[in-house]
């Protein structure tokens, strides 16, 4: 808690959106990148794009069925195909990669009494600017039509 109530956290403004706006410039551009590989010549043609489709990108993550509901009792919902399982990985490495990044602290300091609470407001402070940019991701793609899929 700090020292004043009216006190306000003196925070360098790059730790913050530097982050925020690689994780929404990520999530918004690698399906848009990814999507324009099929319009090279001759790629859609080529046996070896073929079968790293087939193994890669179409088949479901486990099990043979994708696309399709299972089992109730196991909670429902669709099994995702290893394609969407990779870009929730590679949309979720940079989100834990960019929030655990190192920190830049000066201690002490007027605002907090200990580095850990400076260290907690800090990581909360990144983890709710990193949201706002994963929630323009979210719009985006909720977003009827969406051009990116």
């Amino acid at each position: 808690m700090p020292l004043c109530p009216l006190c306000v956290d003196i925070v360098d403004s790059d730790a913050l959106t530097i982050p925020s706006i690689t994780v929404t410039l990520v999530g918004l551009f690698l399906p848009l990148v990814l999507s324009l590989l099929r319009f090279i010549p001759g790629l859609s043609r080529n046996i070896a794009w073929a079968s790293l489709k087939s193994m890669l990108i179409h088949p479901a993550v486990w099990g043979r069925r994708h696309r399709e509901p299972v089992a109730i009792t196991a909670g429902g919902g669709i099994v995702p195909t290893r394609g969407q399982s990779l870009y929730v990985f590679v949309i979720s490495f940079p989100n834990i990669t960019l929030l655990l990044a190192p920190y830049h602290m000066i201690q002490p300091q007027s605002n907090f009494a200990s580095r850990e609470e400076q260290e907690h407001s800090t990581i909360g402070n990144r983890a709710g600017v990193m949201a706002l940019g994963n929630m323009v991701v979210l719009f985006v793609f909720s977003a009827r039509n969406n051009v990116l899929l």
